[in-house]
């Protein structure tokens, strides 16, 4: 193969020769737990948007700010007697209010609290001063016949 490069031929440059020199692999992506937490916004609708059960869940040692807000594209049904959001429509609304999570352990204590039977969700939240505030919200991710539409005793 050699014979076919002519002999005028510059030597190849420091970044072919990386090129030449890779073995095809890829180095690991940084793992999730070594990411630096950034402050998320939650939608809290039931149990949750009440600040002293919240204050439990987090932690904290003060009430958070829960500012009233609304979510389109969901509906509460129950689980017993739990709301649990679900995607629907975009005309159906849900009350709630939204918090700042600020640490990755708040984070794991909700997700801890709120079980395996609901996913995080991206969503938009509209406060009632007419902000728009980005963030998540708990919708249900477990069988849909575990969930009625009125609350029951469990």
């Amino acid at each position: 193969m050699a014979e076919n490069i002519p002999p005028n031929l510059p030597p190849p440059s420091l970044m072919a020769r990386k090129f030449m020199a890779w073995d095809g692999t890829v180095p690991p992506l940084v793992k999730e737990e070594d990411r630096p937490f950034r402050e998320k916004w939650f939608f809290f609708y039931g149990p949750l948007a009440n600040p002293e059960i919240l204050i439990g869940i987090l932690n904290r040692s003060e009430k958070p700010e829960l500012p009233h807000a609304i979510v389109f594209g969901h509906e509460i049904l129950y689980w017993g007697d739990l709301p649990a959001a679900i995607q629907k429509g975009a005309e159906n609304p849900i009350d709630g209010v939204v918090c700042k999570i600020e640490s990755q352990e708040e984070l794991n204590r909700l997700e801890a609290y709120m079980t395996k039977m609901f996913r995080v969700d991206g969503c938009m939240a509209w406060r009632d001063d007419h902000s728009e505030v980005p963030g998540f919200v708990f919708i249900w991710d477990a069988d849909m016949s575990l969930l009625s539409e009125t609350p029951r005793n469990v």
